[in-house]
């Protein structure tokens, strides 16, 4: 009974709702810590329970087995995944220093709960794992991304610049370059990256409406419309995108401000209290 790929939809999350009333909790009447003396069976408790959705269940079972294993880096890497779902990013890098400072060390797993915590909180722990496997290349790659969600845009530069020599055929690379050179202003080599990702085969909405950006920028208005079209197929939602869309028509000349019109009152019904879009509809001279 697990959800079909092709309902368009986050199928983890489908399949997790399916099976939510067929997964049962663990059985815990053997989980007495003095019979444990290493943590392992209140580890497997504490993964058990975040299974079935019972995340304070969890929490208190792996820091059960923290008690008996301080130095257990899979506990701390377990712990860190909880406090990162649960929004604590600080408590979720120290547990992950933690798993990559020990004698046992998950460096790949760490670099994968990295990800999820805030720019700042995930920059540190990363550049501990880059300190101690300078060779692992995941790692930079997710440093670079972190320094460009925390905003210290010149070093993220740096980093993907680097990782341009080594990964030269990865779309990662040249993507983030271009959103990093956008936010500092460097518009024609941002969409200069932008585009060498699109030619590796990134296809997300974010490279074209991150395209259309630079374009409207660079005062190239009907190409920017067409990035923002692109962009708003795999996303009709976005408000913003659709938004730029009516910019960029409106920009465009007299045969775009028909649309550009439609475009800002599309926005208006999804979001009645957005400023620009009335600003842009009084520009084109409309009747409210």
């Amino acid at each position: 009974f697990l959800a079909p790929r092709n309902l368009g939809r986050d199928t983890t999350t489908l399949n997790a709702r399916l099976t939510r009333f067929f997964a049962v909790p663990p059985t815990v009447e053997d989980a007495d810590p003095d019979r444990d003396p290493t943590g392992r069976l209140a580890l497997a408790l504490a993964q058990g329970y975040r299974a079935v959705r019972d995340p304070a269940r969890a929490r208190e079972w792996v820091d059960r087995a923290l008690q008996r294993s301080p130095m257990d880096a899979e506990a701390h890497l377990f712990r860190a995944r909880l406090s990162a779902e649960d929004g604590h990013h600080h408590a979720a890098a120290e547990d992950l220093l933690r798993a990559v400072s020990g004698p046992m060390r998950l460096p790949d797993e760490a670099v994968e709960v990295a990800k999820t915590l805030d720019g700042d909180e995930a920059a540190r722990v990363l550049r501990q794992i880059r300190q101690q496997h300078p060779r692992l290349v995941e790692a930079q790659v997710a440093l670079a991304d972190a320094l460009r969600r925390a905003d210290h845009d010149r070093q993220a530069e740096a980093e993907y610049r680097d990782l341009a020599r080594i990964l030269a055929k990865d779309a990662r690379v040249p993507f983030g370059l271009g959103r990093v050179l956008l936010q500092l202003g460097d518009y024609s080599p941002a969409l200069e990256a932008l585009d060498a990702a699109a030619a590796l085969g990134e296809t997300s909405g974010e490279l074209q409406a991150r395209r259309g950006e630079a374009l409207i920028r660079l005062q190239r208005y009907p190409e920017a419309a067409a990035a923002y079209r692109q962009a708003l197929r795999t996303n009709v939602e976005y408000v913003t995108w659709r938004l730029n869309l009516g910019i960029a028509l409106a920009a465009s000349g007299p045969a775009g401000q028909a649309e550009a019109e439609q475009r800002f009152r599309e926005v208006l019904a999804m979001d009645s209290g957005n400023t620009r879009a009335w600003e842009e509809l009084h520009k084109l001279g409309a009747r409210f």
